[in-house]
């Protein structure tokens, strides 16, 4: 069981403290499920709440969309994609579907195998748990805000949906060196294996990954034949220092968006084949309020250049191994109506790899 001592149901006696720990991998070692140590007061995550509050009120508004994660009743890793518009748990999560949602916080020191379940000091307090105000343990709730970018761990009162929705952004995976990581992928439909995904990273990350499976993490011992499923969050080792992002490499310049105004009306958009392997890319607008967009395509060979508006899918062909390519896109001032300010650039890749980038319009 994922909960132990307790099971979910039960309550918690009033002390200042709650423990919930789970370890797995007889053949291979342990490695930390939920060890959580819960401080009435949450001011650490609280700080950090009002924080990101702080930072997302300086951004611009940007399109939303939906994320959807099937869940079965008990303990599930999901990986939020979305930045929900309301960080508030309860609107967040359904509490008809989710009474308990965890996340864990990287520590300044590695997570790595140990023999002993005893020997974890590291994740003591690298746990915020929120509890739905139906369980008795709610009083003890230490995760105060919901963000995207993060996995979480989800307990299903029952088998379920679960639909976000938020706004979309543009994030890199800060890689914790030689330590496990509890992340996600860009990945949407099936098709792609860990290995593949992780074939441009120089055996520096994905040689051991984890799944939750019937509330027990799992070695994944055919990483060649296991692929990796939307949403889903895993714990993955990263042995030394790395950027690697995936197969496909997006690259807006020094931000993380695409920001059209300030004098801004043309960005290039740099994409890279970081695999040995060929794959095709296509890209596409979604959720556009009102930008007049267009896709700008330079013919070195012929020395010409052609704009037409962004719509449907844009084919930007086949990328060979380490492979660059570039897309275009432009902002037609004079035909925008005033209404809208946001879109996404999703870059959909023929391995399954799907990159979306938030696109911005201010007049100031």
């Amino acid at each position: 069981m994922l909960l132990s001592p307790r099971q979910p149901n039960q309550p918690v006696s009033p002390r200042r403290s709650l423990t919930l720990s789970s370890y797995v991998d007889s053949t291979s070692g342990n490695i930390p499920l939920l060890r959580v140590r819960v401080y009435r007061g949450g001011l650490k995550a609280k700080i950090l709440a009002l924080s990101v509050l702080f930072c997302s009120a300086l951004l611009l508004g940007a399109a939303e969309r939906e994320q959807r994660f099937d869940l079965t009743a008990g303990w599930n890793s999901i990986y939020l994609d979305v930045n929900p518009a309301s960080d508030d748990l309860v609107t967040v999560f359904d509490t008809q579907l989710v009474d308990a949602v965890a996340r864990y916080f990287v520590p300044t020191t590695p997570v790595r195998f140990i023999d002993d379940a005893a020997e974890t000091p590291w994740n003591s307090e690298r746990w915020s748990v929120w509890y739905s105000s139906r369980r008795a343990e709610s009083f003890l709730n230490s995760l105060h805000a919901v963000h995207g970018g993060a996995a979480y761990l989800v307990h299903a009162v029952k088998d379920g949906t679960l639909v976000v929705r938020g706004e979309t952004q543009l994030r890199e995976t800060a890689w914790k060196t030689d330590s496990f990581n509890l992340v996600g992928f860009p990945v949407e439909g099936p098709g792609l294996s860990f290995s593949a995904y992780f074939a441009g990273a120089g055996n520096r990350i994905g040689s051991r990954v984890y799944r939750l499976v019937n509330g027990n993490w799992q070695k994944v011992v055919n990483l060649s034949s296991t692929n990796i499923r939307p949403g889903e969050a895993y714990w993955v080792f990263c042995e030394g220092n790395t950027t690697y992002q995936g197969p496909l490499e997006v690259n807006v310049g020094s931000g993380s968006d695409i920001h059209f105004g300030k004098g801004t009306v043309s960005v290039t958009v740099e994409l890279r084949n970081k695999v040995n392997a060929p794959f095709s890319v296509a890209a596409q607008i979604e959720n556009n309020n009102g930008l007049p967009l267009f896709r700008r395509v330079v013919d070195l060979a012929n020395t010409t250049a052609e704009s037409s508006p962004a719509t449907g899918t844009m084919n930007l062909g086949s990328l060979a191994p380490g492979e660059v390519t570039h897309f275009r896109l432009e902002l037609r001032e004079e035909n925008f109506n005033g209404t809208g300010n946001s879109a996404d650039l999703r870059f959909t890749a023929s391995n399954g790899v799907v990159i979306r980038v938030p696109v911005r319009y201010s007049a100031n």
